[in-house]
């Protein structure tokens, strides 16, 4: 369900994403302006406190959880398999009620993706 732009009210975006384990959200300020909805991963799982620098974090198959993850191996590995090459993990510190989260985005979706609803546009 993710992709550029406002998709929080595609129903078919929002399916693709629980269908993922996950819950749609917009990051504003992302796609120079125009926004990139992404799936944000609900179902977790516990990393290893090795992989995130010393500290225990929560993250989603996906690698994305709360606190700044981009420095966690395991995290980036599980980015890229459920992403593909050139995915990367993006940390907004905003988010959580300013406890930040990590955001596991795809490059430039060129398509959509059967398990998942992925692409640029209205889907």
């Amino acid at each position: 369900g993710e992709g550029i732009g406002d998709l929080l009210e595609s129903a078919d975006a929002a399916e693709a994403c629980a269908r993922c384990g996950g819950q749609l959200e917009l990051d504003s300020s992302d796609a120079d302006g125009l926004g990139f909805t992404f799936c944000a991963g609900s179902v977790s799982s516990t990393l290893p406190s090795s992989a995130t620098s010393g500290s225990s974090a929560t993250a989603s198959p996906c690698g994305e959880g709360v606190g700044d993850l981009r420095d966690s191996e395991a995290a980036e590995t599980a980015c890229l398999e459920c992403k593909g090459p050139g995915a990367y993990l993006d940390f907004d510190m905003a988010a959580n009620d300013g406890a930040g989260f990590t955001y596991c985005k795809a490059v430039a979706p060129s398509q959509a993706s059967s398990s998942c609803g992925e692409g640029i546009g209205d889907l």
